[in-house]
């Protein structure tokens, strides 16, 4: 990348499968209808609505090693670096900041983001003096929403 993101959003980027029907459909039936695939996924829902509020989004994901796989990553040679798992990418991307880049900064994760990643943060925030925060799942609901993300975003945000 030639520019430094505005903010990493690590999680699941994947292929949204949707089916519409103009007709009501009951379970067992059959009607005409359309099928379309989009890119998706937590991660990738956060940061296409980062850039939607002008930020510069960066993702950190695990993407599998298939036609489908490269076909969702579809990005330009150069921009993309592979590692072991997202947990060592993102010790990677924060092992790589200058020092001090986190001091006296907050680093957002999602509730519903990778227990791994929470564990890892945890450690991390001692050793680079952020504070970590936890964005929460909306009462009744089932994953953080980006617009959940983007109301925490605040100027003490690394």
């Amino acid at each position: 990348m030639s520019q430094t993101p505005d903010i990493l959003c690590i999680g699941s980027v994947l292929w949204d499968v949707i089916g519409r029907s103009a007709s009501v459909m009951r379970q067992g039936s059959d009607v005409p209808g359309r099928i379309t695939r989009l890119p998706g996924g937590v991660a990738m829902n956060i940061a296409m609505a980062a850039a939607r509020f002008g930020l510069r989004p960066a993702l950190l994901t695990a993407i599998g090693r298939d036609a489908e796989g490269d076909e969702l990553i579809g990005a330009p040679k150069g921009t993309v670096t592979t590692t072991e798992s997202v947990t060592t990418g993102l010790m990677a991307v924060i092992g790589a900041l200058p020092e001090g880049t986190l001091r006296g900064k907050k680093v957002l994760v999602a509730e519903d983001g990778f227990p791994s990643l929470h564990f890892l943060l945890t450690g991390l925030s001692k050793r680079f003096g952020f504070t970590l925060n936890t964005v929460p799942i909306r009462q009744g609901g089932h994953w953080v929403e980006a617009e959940d993300i983007i109301t925490h975003w605040d100027e003490e945000v690394a």
